[in-house]
């Protein structure tokens, strides 16, 4: 084949695949309006290695959009402790080879509108296979729910997040996670800690 008809051809190819990639940023635009929760990952500095640290983003996205604070427990104060910093997420969340991702909370308290410091629940999930399984533990009184997840549900190619997916799982985290047995506990625990101290410090005044 001629140089000439060569060049020609490979000018339509990067034509072709520029469109590709218009249409792909076009894409994603539409997909951030629907879900503002969706540009906050996909444009943040954390990297993602498979579908499962998507989902696992995506879990921590709906559980702080949902009222849980996170708390980042990197006991070492470094520029690279707070690189993954625009998610609150550790950096550290998505480097264990077994498949497990360990992240933590604190929980506000309703009634004062406040962060209960001693309070933490904990998101545990875990790569099986293509499942992955999301499990949310309140440290304290060890009250759990989990739910089981299939990560092609969510998952377009090897990471993307599908845009009618957060809203699956923000439904699914709400029901079956963030139910009322792990906000009780937590408000449970707060007013008797809080009684206990008012208590005490009435005996002490009498």
């Amino acid at each position: 084949m001629p140089d000439g008809l060569v060049k020609t051809e490979m000018i339509k190819s990067l034509k072709n695949i520029e469109k590709m990639l218009d249409g792909e940023m076009e894409a994603s635009k539409l997909a951030w309006t629907i879900e503002p929760m969706l540009e906050r990952i996909e444009t943040s500095k954390v990297k993602v290695r498979n579908g499962a640290d998507s989902l696992v983003l995506l879990a921590h996205c709906v559980l702080e959009e949902s009222g849980l604070i996170p708390h980042n427990n990197n006991n070492n104060n470094t520029s690279n402790s707070s690189s993954s910093s625009d998610l609150n997420v550790p950096s550290d969340w998505n480097t264990s080879k077994d498949g497990l991702y360990i992240l933590k909370y604190r929980m506000i308290n309703p009634s004062h509108d406040e962060v209960v410091p001693d309070d933490i629940v904990i998101l545990k999930a875990l790569q099986i296979g293509s499942t992955l399984s999301l499990n949310l533990i309140h440290e304290k009184t060890g009250t759990s729910k989990s739910i089981e997840i299939e990560i092609g549900d969510y998952i377009s190619g090897d990471h993307v997040l599908r845009v009618d997916g957060v809203s699956m799982l923000r439904d699914l985290c709400r029901e079956k996670l963030l139910n009322e047995k792990i906000t009780v506990a937590v408000s449970k625990n707060s007013t008797s800690s809080s009684s206990s101290s008012s208590s005490g410090n009435n005996n002490n005044n009498n």
